[in-house]
Parts: structure tokens; C-alpha cells; sequence
């Protein structure tokens, strides 16, 4: 059986990855977060636990994948909830993602357009770079 984005172990090592990748910060509000595999389970509900946060929502046509993931307090993400995000959310994530994303995005819409799955940087796709 392989892991997908609804295994509860796999969201917690992917959380991880991203909380670390940030360096324990929101992306939003940069408040300081546990690290989400050393809490819990009934610590995973306070408001200043990471959460998985889809930059440009799911239910709107975003990614499930990596590019369009950071990691959030619970706070943030049920604040932002379906919101599409704002100009200076897409910059500061082609800052956070610049290794993967910068080589081929130029302009904003051309990262809606990576989240949005009307391209994908060849890092994603599987393609070798």
C-alpha cells in the first residue's frame, strides 16, 4: 500500500519537511510552531500547531504537491481558508520555493499558472534538470 496525501503519517512527515524547510515559522504570520512530529495527538489542535497549507486552495484548482504547500499555525490556515492568494503571498512563496521555482516562473501569473497545474517546472513533472 503506498501513502498518499490522506495518510495521517504521511501529512505528519510532509508537515515536517515544511515546518523545517521554513525554519518553524508560519508562512503567514511567522509566529513559531512546534515541530508537528514531536507533538501529540491531542496538541495537534492548539492554534499554534503546523498545519499543511495549500497557497492557492485545492478547491480552487491548486496543487497537492510540494510547490504549492507551506507550512501554517492552525490560526492562519482557518483564517485563509479558500482564499486565493494575494500578490505578496505568491512572492514570498517563490521565495521560500526559489530553488525549484525561480529557474522558471518570471511573472505572478506564471506562478498561478504552476499552482494551478496549466504547467509544472520540470522538478515536479520528474523531469531531470
Amino acid at each position: 500500500m503506498t501513502a498518499d496525501h490522506r495518510d495521517s503519517s504521511w501529512r505528519r512527515a510532509r508537515c515536517h519537511a515544511l515546518w523545517r524547510h521554513q525554519g518553524g515559522l508560519c508562512f503567514h504570520c511567522g509566529c513559531a510552531m512546534p515541530d508537528p512530529l514531536t507533538q501529540r495527538a491531542r496538541h495537534r489542535k492548539r492554534l499554534d500547531s503546523a498545519t499543511i497549507d495549500h497557497v492557492f486552495p485545492r478547491a480552487l484548482g491548486g496543487l497537492p504537491e510540494w510547490i504549492n504547500e507551506v507550512a501554517a499555525c492552525r490560526s492562519c490556515n482557518a483564517a485563509k481558508a479558500d482564499r486565493m492568494p494575494g500578490f505578496v503571498e505568491l512572492w514570498r512563496l517563490l521565495w521560500l520555493k526559489r530553488e525549484t521555482l525561480l529557474p522558471y516562473i518570471d511573472t505572478a501569473p506564471d506562478c498561478v499558472a504552476v499552482l494551478r497545474e496549466q504547467k509544472k517546472a520540470p522538478a515536479e513533472a520528474g523531469a531531470q534538470v
